[in-house]
């Protein structure tokens, strides 16, 4: 991944970057947006690279309650490939997945060296494909929203 940013003042920089991830078999680029912007000593607008289930990237608006707890919602685009069981209906196939996850994220800090992170959300805009060796399109549906949950802490030292 690589990003140029502009400092616009200290509380905000604006940028575009450029990812490239190697899949099974392509690789894939894509544009992304660079913002980190606190709106005021509560309100930050920012990607939340961190890892989470709905990955890094992507937009998060936070709110931090007090210096223990923060309140988050966001979402990102994710699009990914995995190989099939050799002994499946599609041998050598690949599966593709795609969808925006949506997410609400509750964090609880403790102190500056721990947190707890709950996120709950749902995948919107599913699609799942299944791809022959050659990479063509055999089969491919919508899904409904499907719901997540995920809890996540860190601890730094």
């Amino acid at each position: 991944m690589v990003g140029v940013t502009r400092v616009f003042s200290p509380t905000l920089f604006v940028g575009f970057g450029l990812g490239a991830f190697r899949q099974i078999d392509r690789t894939q680029y894509f544009p992304f947006v660079i913002v980190n912007w606190q709106i005021n000593d509560a309100l930050r607008l920012a990607n939340p690279l961190q890892a989470g289930p709905a990955g890094g990237a992507g937009l998060e608006l936070a709110y931090t309650v007090n210096d223990d707890w923060e309140l988050a919602a966001g979402a990102a685009y994710r699009d990914y490939r995995f190989r099939l069981r050799s002994d499946a209906p599609t041998p050598s196939g690949l599966g593709q997945n795609s969808g925006v996850p949506v997410f609400a994220r509750l964090t609880r800090k403790f102190a500056a060296v721990a947190q707890i992170d709950l996120y709950m959300g749902a995948i919107a805009g599913g699609r799942l494909r299944v791809l022959n060796e050659a990479g063509s399109t055999l089969l491919s549906s919508d899904y409904n929203p499907a719901p997540f949950f995920a809890l996540s802490g860190s601890i730094s030292f």
